[in-house]
């Protein structure tokens, strides 16, 4: 996954911006227990920008 991806939520997930979103940039973080898990900054169809873990996420359309 890299910015400019169309992206959207797992479908067995539920989520109330079910719609598509663009990956805008990494916004990477380190957990508590010191694993690390990649977070993307995703813009939302609705204008709302969001923080999303990549395991919940499903990649429409890679811009490679």
């Amino acid at each position: 996954m890299q910015a400019g991806d169309l992206v959207k939520y797992r479908r067995d997930l539920p989520h109330e911006r079910a719609g598509l979103g663009l990956v805008v940039e990494n916004a990477e973080k380190q957990s508590l227990d010191k694993t690390k898990t990649v977070w993307w900054s995703i813009l939302w169809a609705d204008g709302k920008t969001e923080i999303v873990s990549e395991r919940n996420l499903k990649v429409i359309n890679a811009s490679r």
